[in-house]
């Protein structure tokens, strides 16, 4: 995925211009059920998908090795369906951090799904994170480098900064 400053359309940007991290997806004919829209489970791996970008962006602008060990592992996800979405439609998903929920062990993500055909919110979705040790196979601490790298991240958007728009993004 390449990373570009892109124009949303005016009503999205609008609906996302408090998420440091945004990535717009083409929903597929195969993201629909048999009740002629997109099936539950696709929201969750468009906000994945989302998550991912964000977390990848914190990694390659630190140079911490716990990052390769400690990572980041959903907990919880809690999902509110707000508008069923069909194809076609270009939906983009705003991610960042709730700053409240921050931890030394854990956070989490608050992600909005907006449609570009009906210009709303379709979805909400907060995702409960918690820091897991791969070496210890135990919960674990963030790196102090990592939740530096959040807070840098998350600033973006209170200094005015472009967001950051992932274009049609593959899942």
């Amino acid at each position: 995925m390449d990373s570009k400053q892109t124009s949303l359309p005016p009503k999205v940007a609008s609906l996302l211009k408090s998420f440091p991290t945004v990535l717009t997806l083409d929903v597929l004919w195969g993201d629909m059920d048999a009740n002629q829209h997109v099936n539950n489970t696709k929201y969750l791996s468009y906000t994945e998908t989302a998550r991912v970008q964000y977390l990848e962006t914190i990694r390659s602008q630190r140079d911490d090795p716990a990052m390769a060990t400690i990572i980041p592992m959903v907990k919880e996800n809690v999902i509110k369906y707000k508008f069923p979405v069909t194809y076609p439609d270009t939906v983009s998903v705003g991610v960042r951090v709730d700053p409240k929920s921050i931890k030394p062990d854990r956070f989490d993500f608050i992600c909005l799904i907006v449609s570009q055909k009906h210009n709303i919110v379709v979805c909400d979705v907060r995702t409960h994170i918690v820091a897991f040790d791969l070496s210890t196979n135990r919960k674990a601490n963030m790196s102090d480098e990592f939740l530096k790298g959040l807070e840098q991240w998350e600033r973006r958007v209170d200094s005015g900064w472009e967001l950051v728009v992932e274009e049609n993004a593959q899942l």
